[in-house]
């Protein structure tokens, strides 16, 4: 980068008022520099670059389809700027990519087939645009992926079975769109930790696979998704669901057992949720006991109506390890451990 009386023809461009050579420049890090407008197709020069960056801007425009030359880039970021359009096609010449940002713009139109292309990429970003149609099968062939946001779009249609391929995932959000359909048993092959899927139109059973994901942090609320609900899976977060399309699963028809659910978090610090459930009015007890079967704590100890229950146990006051929940009624009997890890 040079800055002076002008750039020399052939060897440099001018961006934004500053010199770049188009041999030796391999990263543009030019975030939060209020830059506006459209970007200058002298970029597209670079194409040595592996690095650019343009993220919390004020750009606007289409982005050009000169963006295919840049075909070292293994890093892009242009997230939180104006952009509109379509996402231009030429970005599928750019096969090293590993880290690709567009969220937060004003692109629309359809996720491309093509994106199944950029087949080394890590985390893509797409969230906060007006995107549409339905997620293409040929996201599934990008099965490096760690990192998959396509969240507050429009997407609508089912997950494609090529969707659970994506094994690899840590985090993986899909929350508010218009996505609808069942949640494949394939679910449980995911190794993901944080999943989103509030505020879409999905419907059916969760699969009891979906026990099987070492989950740290998840939100299903405001779905179509109907009863009865894995033990995994507290009343909690559960939330609310339009369960009106259930047919013979509807809430009408779903029979209420005594059942004391898996509580979570587990491990836990401080406070874990604890659901329970009884068919008709009863009195509960849930104490908590340590190991060697002494009464540590109290929870419960009164009468409920039908229905699921939640309770919340706090352990700020005692000493980290492990604890058995007991729940007893006049007709049942349960235990779940537990463990406080400070």
């Amino acid at each position: 980068m040079s800055i002076g009386w002008g750039c020399i023809d052939g060897v440099e461009v001018e961006l934004w008022d500053e010199c770049y050579n188009i041999e030796t420049t391999t990263k543009l890090d030019l975030d939060f520099n209020g830059l506006n407008g459209s970007i200058p197709i002298e970029l597209w020069e670079l194409t040595n670059l592996d690095t650019l960056s343009l993220f919390f801007n004020e750009l606007t425009g289409e982005i050009s389809s000169g963006i295919g030359n840049l075909t070292n880039l293994k890093y892009l970021d242009l997230g939180w700027n104006e952009f509109s359009g379509e996402i231009p096609s030429d970005i599928g010449n750019l096969t090293n990519l590993i880290f690709f940002n567009l969220s937060s713009n004003e692109l629309s139109g359809e996720i491309p087939s093509w994106i199944g292309n950029l087949t080394n990429l890590m985390i893509l970003n797409l969230m906060s645009n007006e995107l549409s149609g339905e997620i293409p099968p040929e996201i599934g062939n990008l099965t490096s992926l760690f990192n998959l946001s396509l969240g507050f779009n429009q997407l609508s249609g089912s997950i494609p079975d090529e969707f659970y391929n994506l094994t690899s995932l840590y985090e993986l959000n899909l929350r508010n769109n218009q996505l609808n359909g069942e949640i494949s048993s394939d679910i449980g092959d995911f190794n993901v930790s944080r999943l989103y899927l509030r505020n879409n139109q999905f419907s059916g059973n969760i699969p009891q696979e979906f026990c099987e994901l070492s989950l740290t942090q998840y939100t299903i609320g405001n779905n179509k998704f109907c009863p009865p609900y894995p033990d995994c899976i507290t009343y909690y977060d559960v939330g609310y669901q339009d369960t009106s399309e259930c047919g013979e699963l509807s809430n009408s028809n779903y029979i209420i057992e005594y059942s004391l659910n898996k509580p979570y978090p587990n491990p836990f610090n401080p406070t874990t949720t604890i659901s329970f459930s009884v068919p008709s009015f009863d009195k509960v007890s849930i104490n908590i006991y340590d190991l060697n079967g002494s009464l540590v704590t109290t929870l419960v100890d009164n009468y409920y109506h039908s229905g699921s229950h939640i309770i919340n146990w706090d352990g700020s006051n005692f000493s980290s390890g492990s604890y058995i929940v007991k729940m007893k009624s006049n007709n049942f009997e349960s235990s779940q451990i537990i463990t406080l890890v400070k």
